[in-house]
């Protein structure tokens, strides 16, 4: 694998990797009995067909960056940026502690098919007049489960608003109203995607439509991870750190070290940038055990100081 070509997958990589970590580093009418564990699994309510979910912590990204950085980050990210804060979905993100978004692979988040699972305190917000904002409407008492509806004014906006009790709400681009609903109704999708439950981000994915989106501009690289069978990611941020872990599960152990020998021919290609993505990979380890391949790292202040100029418009990432 040449050179050039590993730095265009690093660019895009690096591109994909610092859209989420500015995006993340940042009615009387009582509503319909809960799944019995919706409060203890919320990302159950993710279909199968998700090709990437993320769980985002904004309580603790916020306590690092600060909560109207990272909702302005959050709302920008989902394609809300015309949304008012005042507005149902505007003031339910301003509410929210926990999130998990699950998205259909091959298009920006902003305008991909998605489901949003907000998790924090909304009795305030679920008291309001229906339909005060002028764009979101109520359901009607006898519909269940109650809702709240707008028109998509754009692909994949969000166009419905599930409350479940006060503390959880479900929403969902026109796509996915379905999806939804069949939760009610059937409860938790056994085969859907679920992030690990650890750090201030995790995400989970499936490989194998990762890699058909990769086969054609990439054949030889997407030739190596074939065998992929789960792939799972996160990061954790503090005061004086960043840490972050990638861990790809084939089916194979030859096939785990044959994909470790393309991320380590990836990871020193990438050091050799003086930037922020040079940083980030002379802090990485590249490991294999068994049937899994890991990346770990760990950034200190000064290399998380350039990411963060690179994030916020400053200095050079790549």
């Amino acid at each position: 694998m040449t050179g050039s070509v590993l730095s265009r997958i690093a660019g895009q990589a690096m591109a994909w990797a610092l859209v989420w970590l500015s995006a993340l580093a940042c009615s009387a009418v009582g509503p319909p009995p809960a799944q019995p564990n919706a409060m203890q699994q919320p990302q159950g309510a993710l279909p199968a067909d998700l090709d990437l979910a993320f769980r985002v912590n904004l309580q603790l990204i916020a306590s690092e960056l600060g909560r109207p950085l990272v909702e302005q980050l959050l709302v920008d990210t989902l394609g809300e940026g015309h949304t008012p804060a005042s507005s149902l979905l505007g003031q339910a993100l301003k509410h929210s502690e926990l999130l998990w978004i699950g998205v259909r692979a091959g298009m920006p988040i902003d305008a991909a098919e998605k489901i949003v699972i907000l998790r924090g305190h909304f009795a305030e917000v679920l008291r309001r007049q229906p339909g005060a904002d002028g764009a979101w409407t109520a359901s009607t008492p006898e519909l269940r489960p109650r809702q709240f509806s707008r028109g998509a004014a754009q692909p994949g906006a969000l166009v419905r608003l599930y409350p479940v009790g006060d503390e959880l709400l479900l929403a969902a681009s026109a796509a996915q109203v379905s999806a939804v609903e069949r939760w009610f109704e059937r409860g938790t999708d056994d085969l859907g995607l679920r992030p690990p439950e650890r750090g201030a981000v995790s995400a989970a994915a499936r490989p194998e439509r990762l890699r058909e989106l990769y086969l054609q501009p990439y054949p030889e690289l997407a030739a190596h991870f074939s065998g992929t069978r789960q792939l799972q990611a996160y990061f954790d941020v503090g005061a004086q750190w960043l840490t972050f872990e990638l861990e790809l599960s084939f089916q194979s152990s030859t096939q785990a070290s044959d994909a470790s020998h393309v991320f380590e021919q990836l990871r020193l290609e990438l050091a050799k940038h003086p930037c922020a993505v040079g940083g980030v990979a002379r802090a990485a380890q590249v490991s294999v055990f068994e049937r899994s391949l890991r990346v770990l790292g760990r950034l200190d202040p000064a290399r998380m100081r350039g990411l963060e100029a690179c994030i916020f418009g400053g200095e050079c990432c790549a």
